[in-house]
């Protein structure tokens, strides 16, 4: 089986996608901390981006999410303009080497 142009293109739009993602991510300041930070994707799984960012209080990470929440709508504004293509994003955050634990 050939790949198509039209795998190409869509390789080419995903590519875009996670770097111009990533770029403005990365390069993000927050008024809280004053700095970009300066991280790094996880992993790479089909069309997902996973970032893995270690906080040490929540400030912090109420921060990154707000950050990743700015992030995700700039890019998916600008995506939207020229192509039929929408993002989405979640964030999780978890405690480790913690067990799972019942919040009540």
């Amino acid at each position: 089986m050939h790949a198509s142009r039209e795998d190409y293109y869509w390789v080419k739009v995903q590519l875009g996608i996670f770097n111009d993602f990533h770029t403005e991510f990365a390069g993000a300041t927050d008024a809280n901390f004053g700095e970009a930070w300066e991280g790094y994707p996880w992993k790479y799984l089909g069309d997902e981006l996973i970032y893995s960012i270690a906080v040490s209080n929540p400030e912090e990470a109420s921060s990154h999410t707000k950050r990743f929440l700015r992030t995700i709508r700039r890019a998916d504004t600008k995506l939207a303009e020229g192509h039929r293509l929408r993002l989405k994003g979640t964030a999780w955050v978890a405690r480790f080497p913690v067990r799972n634990t019942r919040v009540q």
